[in-house]
């Protein structure tokens, strides 16, 4: 009976809400081929409460309009196709940079060498064979490696392993960046390489010399060419140093030597606390033809509140190497 009066009706309410949404649908637009799907599905889950009674049984027309909603939802859709991108696989890479290796005519496996003397600034150049890299931004390195010795009064004698970068600046600028790195030499009491010690960085600049000539002392000790070295160095035990000093060549061989005009340290630093410091460094000059004789020589002299006197404190020899 009561389908029978729903039925009599001439129109129900969701043919009126349909007729009303009409012109909006009339509007779509249809930039993609899904949206003829999602506009049918979108009216039917629309109407489909209005649809439905509160009894929950669909009345005979609206059953009619669900039934023809969905006959026209497509069943398959034409989808956009895409052309899928080809990602090369490692060994293509490997062969490409092998290949741009070779068009360059540069070979990773052979030795960088020492910074052109014409990317350096004037007061840099007789100190060419110190410098361990190219100027800063290079990627080639070739540090200073080796071994050394500690003593001092108030410890006992220790040996290590020492690695040495000094890095000039880019853009011709007399200064260079200094980086100094220890650690336990095998098999000693600290426990082997795998046990740092000591590390220090900081910067060294080259002065133009004065114009009144020749240090004191030049013409008995046979020094051909010199200027004045100034640095500050920082430690991590706390210390910084400020340095002033001069360079010297004899022959094929150059002499770096700097003292500390103050010393400064954090509150937190241990004592004995370091008063003094004296830095000397050896290596070839830059007319050496000899590479035998690519050695660096460290010195280091100190003197502190207990040991009042200057006295050796690190020695070591190191060479070249091709960093890792």
């Amino acid at each position: 009976m009561f389908l029978k009066k729903l039925r009599s009706k001439p129109e129900c309410s969701c043919s009126r809400a349909h007729r009303k949404s009409k012109n909006r649908s009339r509007h779509d637009l249809t930039p993609s081929p899904c949206l003829p799907f999602l506009s049918h599905w979108r009216s039917l889950c629309m109407h489909l409460p209005r649809m439905i009674g509160r009894s929950g049984i669909a009345t005979g027309c609206c059953t009619q309009k669900i039934s023809r909603r969905l006959a026209a939802i497509p069943l398959s859709l034409s989808l956009p196709s895409f052309t899928p991108i080809s990602v090369p696989s490692s060994s293509s890479v490997r062969s490409l940079t092998m290949s741009s290796t070779s068009s360059t005519g540069t070979d990773p496996s052979i030795k960088p060498a020492a910074p052109a003397s014409s990317s350096l600034h004037p007061h840099l150049r007789p100190l060419t064979n110190l410098f361990t890299h190219s100027p800063v931004g290079a990627s080639s390195a070739q540090p200073w490696i080796g071994t050394g010795v500690g003593s001092y009064p108030s410890i006992k004698n220790f040996s290590y392993e020492e690695e040495l970068s000094f890095t000039p600046a880019a853009g011709a600028r007399p200064f260079v960046s200094y980086t100094q790195r220890t650690w336990a030499a095998p098999g000693g009491e600290r426990g082997g390489r795998s046990k740092a010690m000591h590390e220090e960085s900081g910067y060294l600049r080259f002065v133009k010399p004065p114009q009144d000539g020749a240090p004191e002392g030049s013409n008995e000790d046979g020094i051909e060419e010199w200027g004045l070295a100034e640095g500050v160095i920082c430690q991590n035990t706390g210390m910084q140093e400020v340095l002033a000093g001069r360079w010297t060549r004899k022959g094929e061989e150059v002499t770096l030597a700097m003292d500390t005009t103050s010393v400064a340290r954090t509150q937190s630093a241990k004592g004995p606390h370091v008063t003094h410091v004296r830095r000397i460094y050896t290596f070839p000059s830059a007319t050496n033809s000899n590479p035998s004789s690519d050695c660096l020589k460290v010195h280091i002299l100190m003197s502190t509140t207990r040991t009042p006197e200057l006295t050796t404190h690190l020695q070591s020899e190191l060479t070249k190497q091709q960093s890792s």
